[in-house]
């Protein structure tokens, strides 16, 4: 996420990315505040360097060939429904 709001989401089957862009009418994000970025590059660079390095790790942790990173959802603004996004002061996921 960066300090302007855009949010960046990462998946390797997208099958989330559907979700995410035109499910539900009022959405509600909670995310740990070491995600927000500066800018959306800063937020690209994170997605590519640091979130799915620890995914690929995890993975193959897991037994599996690795994590795949093939659909990218920037989403950046929303005029047609509810977008809550809710910063923690904790670490949420990667």
């Amino acid at each position: 996420m960066t300090e302007k709001g855009q949010l960046v989401v990462g998946s390797g089957t997208g099958s989330q990315i559907a979700a995410y862009s035109y499910e539900a009418d009022n959405v509600i994000l909670f995310v740990g505040a070491q995600k927000v970025t500066s800018d959306l590059g800063e937020a690209m660079a994170r997605l590519r360097s640091h979130s799915y390095a620890l995914e690929d790790a995890r993975m193959k942790a897991l037994g599996y060939p690795g994590a795949n990173l093939a659909k990218i959802l920037i989403w950046e603004n929303e005029r047609k429904r509810s977008v809550n996004v809710i910063l923690v002061n904790e670490k949420l996921g990667f």
